[in-house]
């Protein structure tokens, strides 16, 4: 019998505990598991969860998406980024 899959919130949960209890190996298997469903998130949504666990290339991605002009970060995004990384963004973008 094989087994379940694990959905999105699944390997969010993962990831999150595998940040919290410091196990590299099952971070990494997470994120390479949620990749391909991050990536598809706005710069900001990116960036938000690149910095919640520790991700790089989540974070280049979205850093590359919002400085090349391509999106832009609501109201409600900025506010989850926190005003320090809006402005460092904004900065970069300049």
């Amino acid at each position: 019998e094989e087994p379940e899959k694990l959905t999105v919130d699944d390997w969010m949960a993962v990831l999150k505990l595998a940040k919290l209890w410091d196990m590299p190996e099952t971070h990494d298997k997470a994120v390479k598991s949620l990749d391909e469903e991050i990536q598809k998130r706005t710069a900001a949504g990116k960036i938000v969860l690149a910095k919640r666990f520790d991700v790089e290339t989540w974070f280049k991605a979205g850093f590359a998406a919002f400085v090349s002009g391509k999106e832009q970060i609501s109201t409600s995004e900025r506010d989850e980024l926190g005003w320090e990384t809006y402005a460092r963004l904004l900065e970069a973008k300049d």
